[in-house]
């Protein structure tokens, strides 16, 4: 409280264009209350159950800048409200001094009695000690203690930075972000804001196909600066890896070292490393958190995105699988550099599918306008090909996740 929200909330919509929902103001319409007579009246438990109501409902109305209450983000039921609808949060950080000598004490019920501006400072100062674990997993932080309008545009800058990065995936109770970044160096910062701060999240299992043991040692690398213990499992990123047998052996040296349900397992290689480890991940525990890290552009493109995990039977291939989708997708293009010819031109060959897919000739002509730029992998090339790839695969599996129909024109 005391940040600003209420006022950079407007002026943020209208630079980007969009409505404004104040979280605050639908749970006052929905109790018939201002906010101090619900915590008067029913209590702050009851007042945090109407305000999470608000959130989801704020968030399921479509695109929006939701201003959310201080106390809004600061339970994993919200962030998963969040997530579900990859929303981008922005964190407007002010000083607790700063915050004291903005916040009316007599309107804010968490402000009770705090007359004096050092009794508001002293109490704001505690509750942002309380609640910044959860402040620092928001995607973009803002200095919010210049003017309204220099906080607005800072906030649209960083907000447009961050979503020219990202594709979101909306999928009812499973949403993520496909990050396309240029490195490896920021999934580790990018997962601890994806998961909770506490517990069993603070190790993860790195799954990783043994030809791409660079790229895995800058990712195991990434995780460890964030305060992650790392579990370090080998596959053989071929076909004949993708069985029940290779699963089995995942497993067990997953529950072998203890890993509990909420510490994620995260997936380095291309699209037989991501179906092995997802669907590991799947099972273990009923599901724990999948992270997948493509290092192939097929992988980027299409494996590491919607979800499919499985293996081979004798009968058939994929038949043995399941519906997971994964918390984050991190898609580095540093990875590409040491991608085998072959392996480079069957990515493109599903790059032009996805042009078909989406009924995008423009893709086709960007391809063939673009060769000597595909031809010498030319990062900003190829990370624009990946994010339309990814929007368009997105859009199939927004509208068909479980492939009961229109997902198998991917097929």
């Amino acid at each position: 409280m005391g940040s600003g929200k209420s006022t950079v909330a407007p002026l943020l919509a209208r630079r980007l264009g969009l409505p404004v929902r104040g979280v605050d103001a639908m749970v006052e319409a929905r109790a018939g209350a201002p906010i101090p007579e619900i915590f008067r009246r029913e209590g702050e438990r009851t007042f945090r159950r109407l305000e999470l109501d608000a959130l989801r409902r704020a968030l399921a109305e479509g695109p929006a800048v939701v201003d959310a209450g201080g106390g809004a983000l600061t339970r994993q039921e919200a962030w998963l409200a969040v997530h579900n609808a990859a929303a981008t949060t922005i964190w407007l950080d002010v000083s607790p001094d700063v915050a004291a000598e903005r916040a009316d004490w007599r309107s804010r019920p968490l402000l009770e009695g705090a007359s004096g501006a050092d009794a508001r400072r002293d109490r704001l100062a505690a509750l942002l000690d309380q609640r910044r674990q959860w402040y620092r997993r928001c995607d973009v932080r803002v200095d919010a203690s210049d003017a309204p309008e220099t906080v607005a545009a800072r906030a649209a800058e960083a907000a447009l930075g961050f979503g020219a990065s990202t594709v979101p995936v909306r999928i009812p109770a499973a949403g993520y972000r496909v990050h396309v970044v240029p490195s490896l160096a920021g999934v580790g910062a990018a997962l601890a804001r994806r998961l909770p701060p506490e517990g069993a999240a603070r190790r993860a299992a790195m799954v990783a196909d043994r030809n791409v043991q660079r790229w895995a040692e800058c990712v195991r690398q990434a995780l460890e600066s964030e305060g992650y213990e790392v579990l370090p499992l080998w596959v053989e990123g071929e076909e004949t890896s993708k069985t029940l047998g290779t699963v089995e052996r995942l497993v067990d040296a997953l529950l072998e070292a203890g890993l509990q349900r909420g510490a994620p397992v995260v997936a380095v290689g291309g699209g037989v490393t991501g179906d092995v480890a997802g669907f590991a991940a799947a099972i273990l525990h009923r599901g724990t958190p999948i992270v997948q890290v493509p290092t192939t552009l097929l992988a980027m493109v299409d494996a590491s995105v919607g979800g499919k995990t499985g293996v081979n039977h004798a009968v058939g291939k994929n038949l043995i699988g399941a519906f997971h989708q994964p918390v984050l997708v991190w898609a580095a293009m540093e990875t590409l550099e040491s991608l085998p010819e072959r392996e480079f031109r069957a990515g493109l060959g599903e790059v032009v599918k996805y042009a078909w897919v989406e009924e995008t000739p423009r893709l086709l002509d960007d391809l063939e306008a673009g060769h000597d730029a595909v031809s010498s992998r030319d990062p900003a090339f190829l990370t624009s090909l990946v994010q339309r790839c990814v929007a368009a695969k997105a859009r199939v599996v927004e509208a068909d996740a479980h492939e009961t129909g229109y997902r198998r024109v991917l097929n």
